[in-house]
């Protein structure tokens, strides 16, 4: 009973439950960033490479980071 006691509390720590909640919260970037990318036509080329950098392709990379962390450990 223990064992279970123990195992829960090491998930209820903070580490442990950002490693979870993690993919949400680039899934949630990701989505934002979306959004944003999509309602910046009026933007010059240069800034709309800047805002698609920023807001999509580095939440992306973090997902993949963490997906590759997860896999490896």
């Amino acid at each position: 009973m223990n064992d279970a006691w123990d195992h829960a509390a090491a998930y209820s720590s903070s580490p442990a439950l950002l490693q979870y909640l993690l993919p949400f919260i680039s899934i949630g970037i990701l989505a934002l960033g979306v959004a944003t990318v999509a309602h910046t036509r009026a933007l010059t080329d240069s800034q709309k490479g800047a805002w698609l950098i920023c807001t999509v392709l580095l939440p992306l990379a973090g997902s993949l980071a963490w997906i590759i962390i997860l896999l490896t450990h």
